[in-house]
């Protein structure tokens, strides 16, 4: 089963041969404009479909803008999403 359901099946087969197409370093990429408008009607697809103009209110506050305890810098969020070795991202 493809994620997004049969409406959404061309379009990932034609992923999966764009990337074997670069993968394999050939010099013509036929299923990479393929991939493209399949994205692209998948997109119109989903569109169609009903889906909202936008999530909900997020009430967690995770958008807000504050000053970053570590570095001075402001950044949205609560915190750093990732450290290696010892800095914080």
């Amino acid at each position: 089963m493809i994620h997004g359901g049969d409406a959404h099946f061309q379009t990932v087969l034609e992923a999966m041969k764009a990337a074997a197409d670069t993968i394999q370093k050939r010099k013509q990429r036929p299923h990479e404009q393929l991939f493209l408008e399949r994205l692209t009607a998948s997109v119109l697809l989903d569109e169609q479909l009903g889906s909202p103009m936008n999530l909900g209110y997020n009430r967690d506050n995770s958008d807000r803008l504050r000053l970053d305890s570590y570095n001075g810098n402001r950044r949205f969020g609560h915190g750093p999403v990732v450290g290696y070795n010892g800095i914080n991202y």
